[in-house]
Formats: C-alpha cells, structure tokens, sequence
C-alpha cells in the first residue's frame, strides 16, 4: 500500500511540473512580445503606425489582426455591424475610408517585410498570417520574394499595383474577399500548398501566366469584369483542381492557353462576359475532367488542341458569339479542332449561335449534344474521331459536317418517334465518313443528305424521314441497310455504285421505291437482284427486274411509240422475260379470240382427209387457231429452245377469203406475232417447270 501511495504522488507531482513549466513558458513568451520595442522598426524610414504594431503584436500571438474590428468598430457601436470592407456599397465605404481610414491604412513595403522576415528579432507565430480589413494604400512589391508562412488577407483593399512575380510560398496563400484596384501580378510565382483568391475583385489587368499551383487553385467568385484588361492564366500549372463557379465572372480577354491541371478544372456556371475578346482554352492539358456546366460565353471562344484525360461536360452551357459578329471578327463562333478527351463529351442541352468547328476532335467515348441548339451556319465535325454521337432533339439552322470522319454510332433526329415534331436538319454531310456500328437518322426532315463514299458499317436505318432537295448515296457502303417511311426527293437521287450486304426485311419495298426515285442504275438493280436470289425470293428478284426495265423506259417522252411497244409485247405479256408462264393465259387468249375470228368454212377439206372425221366446227376453229399460233422458228432458233416446231397441218388448208377483210388481216398478223413470242419466250420456262413437276 505505501509503495502504491508513493508512486501516485510522483505521477502528480510530474504532472504539476509539467503544467508550471508550460504556464512559465507561456507567460514568458507573452511578456516578451508586449516587452518588445518595435520602435526600432522602420519602414520607409519611418517609425511603424499603430495599426503596424497592432498587426505584429498579434500576429506574433497568432491571432487574427482585425483592423476593422480592433481600431475601428469600437468608435462606431451604434452604428451597423460590419463584417468586411468589401461588403459595404461603395458610398459607405467611402465615408468609412474618409472618416477612419487612418486607422486601417498599411504601407506596402510593411507587408513586403512582415511577410519576407525582414523584421529584425521578430518571430511570427506558426500559424502565419492572417490580416483582415486592411487598405494597403501603394504598391505590393514581392517580386521574386520567399514567403515561408501560411498568409490571409481578408477584406483587404489593395490600392496600388500588387507584385508577386517570381515569388514563392512554401505555405497557403488566401487572398479572400479583397479588392485590387490596380494591376495583379503573379508571373512565375509559386504557391506550394493553396492558392484561393475566393470572392475577390479585379478592377484592372490580372496576369497570372505560368505561375505554378502545387495543389488548388480558386477563383470561386472572381470578379475580373472590366472589358479593357486583360485576363492571363497562360501556362499555369495547377497540381490538383481549380475551381470557378457560377459568381466568377470574366470581362475582356481570358486567356487560359497552356494551362495544366493535374486533376479536374471547373468552370460550372462561370460568365465570360466579353461580346468581341476571346476566351481561350487553347492546348490546355486537364489530368482528368473539365466542367463548363452552364458556363455563359459571350463572345468567341477557342478551345483548339486541348487534351483532357478523362470527360468534357458543358451541358446547358450558352455561347453568345454569332455568325455576324463571326464575320466581322472573322473567327469561328467556338474553334475547337484536334481536341482531345479521354472519356466522354457532353453538350447536352447547349445553345450555340454562330458556326462551331470540332474538326478532327478526338472524343474516345461519347459526344452527346441532346437537345442542343446549333443556330450557326455551320457544324463541322470534319475528320472527327468519336465513340457515340448522339444528336437526339438536336436543332440544326444550317449544315452539319462529319466529312471523313470516324464515328462508332451516330444518331441524328428525333428519337421519340412518330407523333413527335420532326428534327429539322437543313444539310448533312457524310462524305467519306466511316461509322462503324449504327448509323440512324430518326423523325427528321432533311433539305440534303450528301454521303458519297460513306462506309456504314453496321446498319444504317433511315426512318420517318424526308428529304426534300437532294440525296446523295454515291459509292456507299452499307452493311445492313434499314428504311421505313422515307420521303425521298422527286429528282436529286444519286445511287452509283451504292453498295450494300443486307436489307432489314421491312425494307425491301421501301429500298425498290429508292432506286426507282434515282437516276436509272443498271448495277443497283442488279445487286439488289442477286441479294434476292440468295435468299431465295425469286419473285422479289424478278420484281426488281421488272422494275428496272419499267424505269429505263421512263428516260422516253410519253409520244415515243418505244415505250408503249415495250408495254404491250414485252412487260404486260412476260414481265420482260420474268412472267414467262404468264404468257400462257395470254396464248389461251390470242387462241380463243382466233378461235372467233377465223372461219373453218374456207377449209379445204377434200385435200385434208384427216379432217374430214372431225365434224364439230369449234374444235375446227380452235385447230385453225392454234395452228396460226404456232410459229415456224428457223431451225437454229427452234433448236436453241427445244422448241420441236409443231404443225397441225390445218392453217395451209386456209383459204381465206379474197380480198381478205382489214380487220381480220390486222388480227391475223397480231395472232401470228404474239405466236412466235409466246413461244420464244415461254416455251423453255414451260419445258424446266414440267420437269420440276416431274422431278417433285
């Protein structure tokens, strides 16, 4: 029990010498500072003002040096509580300025020694420095400075040009809630760990170019909006994020070119608000996303040969920049060539009002545009490199190019379908464009669809679809073509040489009124035939034969007596050598009306003993009949056919009255042509189907 006792007494004594040492060193440390003399501290020659000491007094503490709260809040208790400098409306401020601004004024060049060390003995406290509703009444030189501490500045108003080019702090640098009111200068200045400059006004030119943010970088409710200063992030390199929102807002030109992020940049909601200087995030290099969601461009912007690792997401972003202002500027309502983005673009509801140029943009995963609104002259999509292209409920005012472009699918139109406002697309192009799955333009009303040498080379459906002026399909390659209730235009059908593997069956009526509506295309209805004929639809492929004859006939005027001969001896009585067999109800006709027409009364009977036993009259008359129907073919022709040249012997036995009546002459020669057709041009059909029949 005593040695118990004894230990538990040690423990509290060491216990009680520890806390003493500590106040000790505490109280001693305190009575240092407020011993200190720092009458000895010059700046500019002269001694430091009261606000001065106030500020290294308690920053030598590590406290917040509030001027506003410790100088001049107590002279005005009745007054309004004031939080910040920069809160107040500009006639307050400047009757708080006129009346107190004494108290809160600070020398650049104390700041520029408080933040270099360059007080001689003095020891800032680890926490940094933290001043608020300060007025630093000239210029802020840190050109090519050391900052070793963490500093804040809040509420702070910089009236003259603040200098940090080449400086370097190897801890935070917050600059919040301020006011420059002159030029800001951050050329090649480093920041180790957090650069923000968080709700903080710019009323003159900011230049930031290739300054160096080991981690984040925020502008989140930047104000920088006068329209004749420039804006230059240039060449910045950001470790980690930066960060704009929906509160910053940019005037003149904004110049982010080369910048690097090595995570994410956003820009959600940021207005640049420019109507004629550029906005460029031209050869930009972002580690992982880029976010300019509902994003407000005035005026042009430029977003060439960016590099984004992972997606660029812009959805409901707006730009301003028209095609008039674009040609008297003479630039592109948004330039974006050869960018390039890792995983997705999405331009999801977006307005564009002038011409857009993504041409020979590479987007490895998809490019979403649904529902924007291209109301520029042109979309150019040239040479593109995309994954999915979806353009559902997009609203084009002019021509939409993906010339030589790669897609994997590409959808244009409307896809809710039928009963839905068609998607208006006035022209587009897809010339020597491969997509490489689906290629579908859905419930859309198209002046011009120009795709010469296009390689589609999975299906291509065109549904719901109209085409007014122009469809151009030269040289086109379609695995699987699909087409349902396309309106195609009367005369601008262009078809050489389009080519295709297979046809959806909803289709094959639809693709026949295709080729019927283009310039005659005797390879088109070939291979369309031969298609047929593998699948084993001989009527299809004997309907397309017919068809292609029937629309060679077309290129005749109406009083050409060719095309009516055709009709009458070739389509109606053998569907052009297809409806062979249809010519025997035709044989069966030309017999019967023989039949009539021709008299067995002007046999000669005597000479003919075999006729003599037949004594009905109508087996004479269709005797008579079939004899003038059936021809005698030369030899060779006959032989050719395996036709073996029958002769009933009883038309020789005719004799016809003399003169012969014009009416039965006419008929006569009828019944003798139609005989030789028929024969020649069915009689082979006629030998294979009895051998079918023979063989089944």
């Amino acid at each position: 029990m005593q040695i118990h006792y004894f230990a538990t007494l040690v423990k509290k004594s060491l216990v009680l010498v520890i806390v003493g040492l500590g106040l000790a060193a505490s109280a001693q440390a305190q009575t240092q500072t407020q011993a200190q003399d720092f009458s000895a501290y010059k700046v500019g020659g002269e001694p430091l003002r009261p606000q001065e000491e106030l500020i290294l007094k308690k920053l030598a503490r590590g406290e917040k040096a509030n001027l506003l709260k410790e100088l001049v809040e107590p002279l005005i208790r009745d007054k309004e509580n004031i939080t910040g400098l920069t809160d107040l409306k500009k006639e307050s401020l400047a009757a708080l300025l006129k009346e107190h601004g004494d108290k809160l004024r600070l020398r650049g060049e104390f700041l520029e020694k408080l933040l270099t060390d360059e007080f001689p003995g003095y020891r800032m406290h680890r926490r940094g420095v933290d001043i608020r509703n300060a007025v630093v009444e000239d210029m802020l030189d840190l050109a090519s400075a050391k900052v070793a501490h963490k500093v804040i500045l809040k509420y702070c108003i910089f009236q003259g040009d603040v200098n940090l080019q080449d400086s370097h702090f190897r801890e935070s640098l917050q600059i919040l809630n301020s006011h420059f009111s002159k030029e800001a200068y951050g050329i090649r200045m480093t920041v180790d760990k957090f650069a923000y400059f968080n709700n903080t006004a710019f009323q003159d030119l900011v230049n930031f170019g290739h300054a160096v943010m080991r981690k984040e970088f925020s502008l989140l409710g930047v104000r920088a909006e006068n329209e004749k200063k420039d804006k230059v992030f240039a060449g910045m390199e950001v470790g980690d994020t930066l960060l704009a929102d929906s509160d910053t807002r940019f005037g003149g030109q904004v110049n982010f070119r080369g910048l690097k992020v090595g995570q994410s940049a956003y820009f959600t909601g940021t207005q640049f608000l420019s109507k004629t200087q550029y906005v460029t995030f031209a050869e930009c290099k972002i580690g992982n996303s880029l976010y300019f969601n509902k994003a407000v461009f005035h005026g042009p912007v430029d977003f060439q040969d960016m590099e984004i690792g992972k997606d660029l997401d812009a959805y409901a972003s707006t730009f301003h920049f028209n095609d008039a202002q674009q040609k008297e500027k003479g630039a592109a309502h948004l330039e974006a060539p050869e960018i390039k983005v890792g995983g997705q673009a999405n331009f999801d509801g977006a307005i564009f009002q002038g011409t857009v140029k993504f041409a020979n943009a590479n987007v490895r995963k998809d490019f979403t545009a649904e529902g924007a609104q291209f109301n520029g002259e042109q979309v150019i999509f040239d040479g593109c490199t995309l994954g999915k292209a979806d353009f559902d409920q997009a609203v084009f005012r002019g021509q939409v190019d993906f010339v030589r472009s790669r897609i994997s699918d590409l959808f244009l139109g409307n896809r809710k379908g039928r009963g839905q406002e068609p998607s208006t697309i006035p022209s587009v192009n897809l010339q020597n464009a491969t997509v490489e799955n689906d290629l579908t333009i859905a419930n859309a009303r198209l002046n011009e669809l120009k795709a010469p040498n296009l390689a589609a080379k999975g299906r291509m459906k065109i549904s719901g679809v109209t085409i007014v002026q122009e469809a151009d399909l030269r040289d086109t390659n379609i695995q699987n073509l699909a087409l349902e209730q396309v309106q195609w235009p009367q005369a601008r059908i262009f078809l050489d040489d389009l080519a295709f593997r297979s046809l959806s069956p909803d289709s094959f009526k639809e693709y026949l009124h295709f080729i019927n509506s283009s310039k005659i295309n005797a390879k088109n209805y070939q291979q369309t035939e031969d298609y047929f004929k593998r699948l084993g639809r001989e009527d299809l492929a004997d309907e397309v034969h017919i068809q292609m004859h029937r629309h060679k006939l077309e290129q005749y005027s109406w009083y050409d007596p060719r095309p009516w001969l055709y009709w009458i001896f070739w389509d109606i009585p053998t569907g052009y050598g297809r409806k062979k067999l249809r010519l025997l109800w035709v044989a069966l006709f030309f017999i019967s009306m023989g039949a009539v027409a021709f008299d067995p009364k002007y046999l000669d009977l005597e000479s003919e003993q075999s006729l003599k036993k037949i004594r009905n009259p109508y087996i004479l008359r269709l005797l008579l009949s079939l004899d003038f129907f059936l021809p005698k073919l030369p030899q060779k022709v006959a032989v050719f056919i395996k036709y073996p040249g029958l002769d009933l012997g009883v038309a020789k036995e005719w004799r016809h009255p003399e003169p012969m009546p014009h009416r039965l002459w006419l008929y006569w020669q009828i019944h003798r042509i139609f005989g030789t057709i028929i024969v020649v041009a069915a009689f082979p059909a006629l030998i294979k189907l009895i051998q079918s029949l023979i063989e089944g």
